[in-house]
């Protein structure tokens, strides 16, 4: 399971032209149906599940960093992506934008990210949030995501899968080492702490930010644009079939 990060690097400014023609007016939203179609409460509530598990699996890699424990984390992440990518299949297919993307910005499944930005990479042993000294909460991490471009990534799946797996060349032991190495001294940044409490954020994060996919009035607005659109309700059941989105693919699990 390899994946290439891309390595920190000054990114420049992006022109966008400006259409002259005028912008069509927005669809208007389907009324809510009066139940959920059982098949599609079924998977939004899987994956909530899901993300709910590896939550726990993460927070008990922190407490006691091992290669097990780490394995075990990496295991439910990728079902817990798996389970998100199928809801998301959902969400396309009926031609609805997902509840918790707001100005392009997505704090579940942003992709891809500049790991720079979160942790040391090659070649910037010292680069990243982990650090810095800026103080890490939840209100940080709302404030940060994708603030001032949409690389800054820290909020999400493809964040804490790389606060999971490191840079390509290390390996599990690594990886487990990063978060035991005591401070320096001489230093007063306590590194090993600190990715500690990024990454268990994170999770928090990623929980917290799912419970929209799961409500009953989401699920209920999901199957109103199903009945609207007019189309047969065949939900993709091999994630491989999945477009992950129009930004990339994640190498590091094959999707």
């Amino acid at each position: 399971m390899n994946q290439r990060f891309v390595l920190p690097l000054l990114l420049g400014l992006v022109l966008a032209g400006c259409s002259q023609e005028p912008e069509d007016p927005p669809a208007t939203a389907p009324a809510m149906a009066s139940t959920a179609l059982p098949q599609l409460v079924e998977r939004s509530d899987h994956l909530c599940q899901a993300v709910g598990q590896l939550q726990e699996r993460v927070n008990l890699f922190l407490d006691a960093p091992t290669e097990a424990s780490l394995n075990e984390a990496r295991r439910v992440w990728q079902e817990a992506h798996q389970a998100y990518r199928l809801v998301q299949s959902d969400y396309v297919q009926a031609g609805m934008t997902l509840p918790q993307i707001e100005d392009s910005r997505d704090p579940i499944d942003a992709y891809p990210i500049l790991p720079g930005y979160l942790d040391q990479v090659p070649g910037y042993p010292h680069s990243g949030v982990v650090f810095s000294e800026v103080p890490l909460t939840p209100e940080f991490l709302t404030q940060e995501h994708q603030s001032t471009d949409f690389h800054y990534v820290i909020q999400g799946f493809h964040p804490l899968e790389f606060m999971l797996w490191g840079n390509p060349e290390e390996s599990v032991a690594d990886q487990v080492a990063k978060f035991l190495i005591p401070p320096p001294e001489s230093d007063r940044i306590d590194v090993a702490a600190r990715r500690k409490d990024l990454t268990r954020l994170m999770a928090s994060a990623l929980t917290r930010h799912s419970q929209a996919l799961c409500l009953d009035g989401e699920q209920r607005r999901l199957t109103a644009a199903f009945t609207a659109s007019g189309k047969p309700l065949a939900l993709i059941d091999d994630v491989s079939a999945v477009a992950h989105n129009a930004s990339g693919t994640s190498e590091k699990t094959g999707e």
